[in-house]
């Protein structure tokens, strides 16, 4: 297989199960830290790139499939944004150090993800406190709101945590090597 052909294959799976997770329906506490390992999962595989890809679809799926409660719908652009964030902050941290995949989580991993997950969570709580008031003119109910915060947080950590022990386990693996 052809190294473009073995991407789009890898891209491919990666898109293919985070469809699977959504359409299956779990609650929320499953499918937040599967989606975010997924992302995170991606970018230490792919890059930031095809994560970014999988990152700004899954927010509007969640809307489609009924996840994401009718009332957040006007927060779709913000999670594809913080998603993205999510990714560009890990990888970003990650790459200064690049410990082969499928070494030892490092201090730098651990960092990487908690700075990552800080960064997710604070610009959706900005977005929800500051900037959407101003786009739209109101507020989020507050109930509403609380669920575009800190359950954020903890669904990132914990995707996060996934994604590296798997980035661990996919490199003593030859199925992912070219």
């Amino acid at each position: 297989m052809t190294g473009r052909s073995f991407y789009l294959v890898r891209l491919s799976l990666f898109a293919a199960f985070t469809a699977a997770v959504q359409l299956v329906g779990f609650p929320q506490p499953v499918t937040g830290p599967l989606i975010n390992a997924v992302l995170l999962t991606v970018s230490g595989l792919m890059g930031a790139g095809p994560a970014i890809l999988i990152g700004v679809v899954t927010p509007a799926a969640a809307l489609v499939r009924g996840q994401l409660p009718p009332v957040l719908a006007v927060m779709v652009p913000f999670i594809a944004i913080s998603n993205a964030l999510l990714i560009l902050l890990f990888s970003g941290i990650r790459r200064g150090h690049r410990a082969p995949v499928g070494g030892r989580i490092s201090v730098r991993d651990v960092a990487a993800l908690v700075l990552a997950a800080a960064g997710k969570f604070l610009f959706l709580a900005l977005s929800i406190r500051w900037l959407l008031p101003v786009l739209i003119g109101s507020r989020l109910p507050g109930e509403v709101a609380v669920l575009m915060m800190f359950p954020q947080l903890v669904t990132a950590l914990a995707g996060g945590v996934i994604a590296l022990l798997v980035l661990r386990m996919i490199g003593k693996s030859a199925l992912w090597r070219e």
